[in-house]
């Protein structure tokens, strides 16, 4: 064998350069005769280390068959047959080996082409692994994961979390659209979905990796908030996406919950500064306001103590006078502070009433003065059958604005007051107009302030606070008081109330 291979020049050059390692072994003893440079590559050993070893060198100490192989078995395996050898140093590498059995005339032998393949098998093997892993993570994962077919518009796998997130199963997924999924609101304007779906398309195509918050339905109709990411997917010409949907229904519950509280602890914050501004102005009414009317009673009480010795009864009656009006305006603010102090929110009741009667008693409770001083009402607009509202509030705020368009009307000029009524999409909207002196622009905000007066008491009486009481009242109502004028030729007061006020039930 030796001779007849050596003395062909032309198969000794592939035996010697062959890019697979090659061995010749003897059929009948299984030893290893020839071996050519690129097995001893293979197994990093030397050529005179591996020329007349047993097969079994190959497969560690053991012999083939505690290796449970043998040469016959890869003969009867035929070609390709993937087995693990060892180099000389005790690594295990796994080969490719393809066998052929000839004969010189005297011995057989088998001729073993061995392809290193440790780095395909390696490779294989990670490959193998990943799709294990993968396949793990898509079942198991804690988000749903689906696979659409973007230009059949079908979804064509999906994981068993997807599966029960939308309460569908993998085959009736199968034969629904993601249309199918999509709440009703989106599909109020399907020229939208569409041009939508044909963007999001595109930029798929181009490999871009979409993320959006939708809004989806269950099968059972229930509406489902969700993250989606969209990562394309493309093969043999054809667009899927892998759909990754992430259930984010109760973490928006929540914060739709959070911001609720939020709002009420901001309601809260916003009442409690307005408590503080409150306690400030009581504090300021009691170290000022109130020590005026009090400081001219002491005043007039020591002149008054003074005169007594001169027994000059003129100047007593004077004082007499001057003290009792001191008392009465003393009297009026103290009135006038516990019946803005009285109007709260605490306990407030709401009812169904009818808000042209309570207009007629207001203006019939003021009748003897609206008579003396030759005032015309006018109803501008029909007023609603009913309101809800607290009646005896409402019956102030009217009381109150119409006593102001009486106490500031123009001298020598019939007083006109006006009441219109408008209806707002979430209001009522009333408005009382006078033909009276005006307010400057200036002051428009002053006047609903506690105890603002923009008159000289001696000009026209009053403490100031109805307005106040109005603006109160009025917010109690979630509604708002304003007004226009301009300076000289009347004023319109307008103020809203909410129309979902609830009938408060009576225990």
């Amino acid at each position: 064998m030796n001779s007849s291979l050596h003395n062909n020049n032309f198969f000794t050059g592939i035996f010697y350069s062959s890019p697979y390692g090659i061995l010749v072994v003897n059929t009948e003893s299984n030893f290893i005769e020839i071996a050519n440079p690129r097995i001893l590559n293979i197994l990093e050993i030397e050529l005179d280390d591996l020329i007349g070893k047993h097969i079994s060198y190959l497969f560690g100490e053991h012999s083939l068959a505690s290796a449970n192989i043998s040469l016959n078995e890869c003969l009867k395996a035929g070609n390709n047959v993937q087995i693990k050898v060892y180099k000389k140093n005790g690594t295990p590498i796994w080969v490719q080996l393809n066998t052929t059995q000839l004969s010189d005339g005297n011995n057989n032998y088998i001729i073993c082409n061995i392809n290193d393949i440790s780095e395909r098998v390696e490779l294989n093997t990670t490959i193998k692994f990943n799709q294990v892993q993968y396949k793990r993570l898509f079942e198991f994962s804690i988000n749903g994961i689906a696979i659409f077919d973007m230009d059949n518009r079908k979804y064509v796998d999906c994981n068993e979390t997807f599966s029960q997130m939308y309460g569908y199963t993998k085959e009736e997924l199968r034969n629904i659209s993601a249309l199918d999924l999509t709440w009703e609101e989106g599909l109020k304007d399907l020229s939208f979905y569409e041009k939508r779906y044909q963007e999001n398309y595109e930029s798929l195509k181009n490999d871009e990796i979409l993320k959006f918050e939708s809004v989806h339905k269950t099968k059972s109709n229930t509406k489902l908030y969700v993250n989606i990411t969209l990562v394309p997917l493309q093969e043999n010409g054809k667009l899927y996406v892998k759909q990754i949907t992430e259930d984010i229904t109760m973490r928006y519950l929540s914060s739709l919950k959070v911001n609720e509280v939020v709002k009420e602890l901001n309601k809260v914050n916003i009442k409690l500064n307005e408590s503080n501004q409150l306690l400030e102005s009581y504090a300021f009414i009691i170290s000022h306001d109130l020590r005026e009317p009090v400081r001219t009673i002491v005043g007039l009480s020591q002149l008054f103590r003074k005169n007594i010795a001169s027994k000059n009864e003129k100047s007593q009656e004077e004082f007499t006078q001057l003290i009792e009006k001191a008392g009465r305006h003393l009297n009026s603010m103290i009135t006038d502070i516990l019946s803005f102090s009285r109007v709260k929110n605490d306990k407030l009741s709401f009812e169904s009433f009818d808000i042209e009667i309570t207009i007629e008693k207001v203006l019939l409770h003021l009748r003897e003065l609206t008579t003396k001083l030759d005032v015309q009402f006018t109803l501008l607009s029909q007023l609603p059958d009913r309101i809800i509202a607290h009646p005896t509030y409402i019956y102030q705020v009217f009381q109150n604005l119409i006593k102001n368009a009486l106490k500031f009307r123009k001298k020598n000029i019939k007083c006109e007051i006006k009441i219109a009524y408008k209806e707002l999409e979430t209001h009522h909207q009333f408005s009382i107009a006078d033909n009276g002196i005006g307010i400057e622009e200036k002051n428009f905000n002053k006047i609903f302030q506690l105890f603002s007066k923009l008159h000289h008491r001696k000009k026209y009486e009053g403490t100031g606070i109805g307005l106040s009481v109005c603006k109160k009242i009025i917010e109690l109502h979630e509604g708002k008081i304003w007004l226009e004028s301009t300076f000289g030729e009347g004023t319109t007061f307008y103020f809203t109330i909410n129309k979902n006020l609830e009938i408060t039930e009576v225990e």
